[in-house]
């Protein structure tokens, strides 16, 4: 199972319903929290991703980590070069795109499958981005 973007952890933990005690020593959440329906047993894996280094601690009970370096920017250009076929984006464009969507390859390779799939203009491409971002 893989949870993307877990940096919330108050969604995992839940809030206190009406009459319900605190959390206490070895209570991980509310009776409402996220972490009640994430299935733990000896089958199977649960993938967290986070940019917080202690949640991802938290969210794993302090298991394995694997920590990401963020990719450079050439990387990320080429990224967003070869996902845009064609309409490849000037140089200004395509770094502005890149720092709107905080450089976060995903996000990077769905906006260009967005903006392939619309057929945006160039133009129309930078006023969505940055309407969007």
């Amino acid at each position: 199972m893989v949870i993307d973007n877990a940096d919330d952890l108050s969604t995992f933990r839940g809030s206190p319903e009406p009459g319900e005690a605190d959390l206490g020593p070895g209570r991980k959440c509310y009776s409402n929290g996220l972490f009640n329906y994430i299935p733990r047993g000896p089958f199977g894996s649960v993938f967290y991703t986070t940019r917080n280094k202690v949640d991802a601690l938290e969210l794993t009970s302090e298991g394995w980590i694997i920590q990401v370096t963020e990719m450079n920017t050439k990387d990320l250009k080429t990224l967003l070069q070869t996902k845009m076929y064609d309409e490849i984006p000037d140089e200004e464009q395509c770094a502005d795109l890149i720092n709107n969507l905080g450089r976060l390859p995903l996000a990077i390779v769905q906006a260009a499958s967005y903006s392939r799939e619309a057929g945006l203009s160039r133009n129309r491409k930078k006023l969505h981005c940055q309407g969007l971002c």
